[in-house]
């Protein structure tokens, strides 16, 4: 009896550490991915469809948050913000895609070249992905970490559970 007491509670023990640390594996993989510009490294850690949802969601609050009250009156500025807020759905809608992630690490990759070839030394390090970054659970499903920008404004990054493993669901911009 004791044998199997033993056995199910190395099990729940297991379990629960595997529980703990999958979501730091998760991150280390999207950061080595973008450390290695390997689209396909990082696409395997993004929820594509919430995080879009996500994006468009915040960004539909940025763009009204910059309404007057005269200009939700102006059909005009009506005119303009629906045009600015299918922009941002469009654009939102082609980068968080598989193809848009390799294309932007694909011109990144392009920028460091050039800055490299302009100036020795410039670009070479890419350590700085996450640096500093803080790292908790907000709950059993979402895992949450916290960096600075170059201009030091803080972004989150949201992992959510999916089945046992977690990915990227959104982002959290300042």
């Amino acid at each position: 009896m004791k044998k199997i007491a033993g056995w199910i509670l190395l099990i729940v023990l297991a379990a629960g550490l595997y529980a703990a640390v999958v979501p730091y594996l998760t991150l280390y993989m999207i950061k080595s991915g973008v450390e290695q510009s390997d689209p396909e490294k990082i696409s395997k850690y993004v929820d594509f469809p919430a995080l879009r949802a996500n994006l468009k969601a915040q960004l539909h609050s940025h763009i009204q948050s910059g309404e007057t009250p005269s200009s939700s009156e102006n059909p005009v500025a009506k005119a303009a913000n629906r045009l600015v807020s299918k922009m941002a759905d469009d654009a939102v809608d082609s980068l968080v895609t598989p193809a848009g992630l390799k294309t932007l690490v694909q011109g990144e990759q392009r920028r460091e070249r050039s800055t490299r070839d302009s100036s020795p030394g410039a670009g070479e390090s890419k350590g700085g992905v996450l640096k500093n970054a803080s790292c908790r659970y907000e709950n059993l499903d979402t895992f949450s970490v916290t960096t600075k920008d170059d201009k030091n404004r803080e972004i989150r990054l949201i992992l959510s559970r999916s089945g046992l493993s977690w990915k990227l669901s959104n982002i959290i911009l300042p």
